[in-house]
């Protein structure tokens, strides 16, 4: 469903676009890159039209507030090009001609790409509407230095989902300005075709795939007793030099609610906490002291449901074989702390 094949069936792509200015700041350069997968890419589902709009605005990039940039920040961790190469944003130059990246429509007239119209982000389908064609120093220019450029706010933001505040950053505005592309409804400039190359990653998910091959199967340790809002439990986890605990796949998560079915000798019926948020942005899970994306749940039938508008932090449901459930992040919890350990391995704390 998510992925694009070359040379088998082919699918006709037709050009179109128009230079634009994209202000020498890196707020604005990823405002400019949100709005170049808004084009490619439906986004409807993913917040309200009036804030994707103004998220789109790279020229008025000053008027967002603190609460929309780290909107757009999150928004661009979500939607990659490490998730969209090869789906809807292909490393080709020969497509992109004289320019650095190029749009075009999908069309039913042969040509090389096989694009599939719907894929998978975070859990939710989105639907690919056209494609862009991009050559490395376009990457490199729109995400990859500026994502470098607003590390501190990240970090920030990663503090806000935690309860760890963290001082971040704002980039000044400056005024050098640089020809792009990006799309014009209506411009029908003709047809090309071209090879599509293999997906190259970036540093960043470099280090992603090295953190996650480190992750190994966790080793229990002796259970806490203590229990406590979403924040308290952060504080708790942090005590013992662990964070609330994250789940990457079905295995681990049989192994841990083994674990806490041994461990609840008492028949407790209080829940406990995971690291997982929806804070910033409803539906958008997310393992809160990295940010990465949730792809592994499990969640009890009919959730999460946001009740009452307020739930947003992740927890597992003792009463019902510790499946997952969102809940208000004002309740009292017990946290499952998980730590990695010197050797590679990981510990529990339930």
């Amino acid at each position: 469903m998510a992925a694009a094949i070359l040379g088998k069936t082919e699918v006709g792509v037709n050009e179109f676009g128009r230079d634009v200015e994209v202000p020498e700041n890196p707020i604005a350069k990823l405002m400019y890159y949100f709005d170049s997968i808004c084009y490619a890419m439906d986004m409807d589902r993913q917040a309200s039209p009036d804030k994707i709009k103004k998220l789109r605005n790279y020229s008025r990039y000053r008027q967002l507030t603190d609460e929309e940039r780290d909107l757009l920040l999150l928004l661009c961790v979500r939607f990659s090009p490490d998730e969209l190469i090869n789906k809807c944003l292909f490393l080709d130059e020969e497509m992109c001609g004289n320019d650095i990246n190029k749009f075009y429509k999908l069309g039913a007239v042969r040509h090389r790409f096989l694009i599939t119209e719907e894929i998978i982000i975070g859990g939710q389908t989105t639907h690919v509407k056209q494609i862009l064609c991009f050559r490395k120093m376009w990457l490199e220019y729109c995400y990859l230095e500026p994502m470098k450029n607003v590390e501190k706010e990240l970090r920030s933001i990663a503090g806000k989902l935690t309860g760890r505040p963290q001082s971040g950053t704002n980039s000044g505005p400056q005024t050098v300005a640089v020809q792009q592309r990006r799309p014009q409804s209506g411009a029908n400039r003709g047809q090309q075709a071209g090879a599509v190359q293999q997906r190259r990653p970036s540093p960043d998910v470099a280090v992603q795939q090295q953190r996650r091959q480190q992750r190994t199967q966790p080793t229990p340790a002796p259970p806490s007793p203590q229990e406590g809002k979403k924040k308290d439990c952060v504080r708790l986890c942090d005590a013992v030099k662990a964070k609330l605990a994250w789940i990457e796949n079905g295995a681990e998560n049989t192994f841990i609610v083994q674990m806490l079915k041994k461990t609840n000798t008492t028949g407790h019926s209080t829940e406990v906490w995971l690291g997982g948020t929806d804070m910033l942005l409803e539906g958008m899970w997310m393992w809160a002291d990295d940010m990465e994306l949730i792809q592994y749940t499990n969640w009890f039938p009919n959730e999460p449901n946001n009740a009452g508008n307020n739930q947003h932090c992740l927890g597992m449901m003792v009463n019902h074989d510790f499946k997952w459930d969102d809940y208000s992040c004002s309740l009292t919890n017990y946290p499952l702390c998980k730590r990695m350990q010197d050797d590679g391995e990981q510990s529990v704390i339930g």
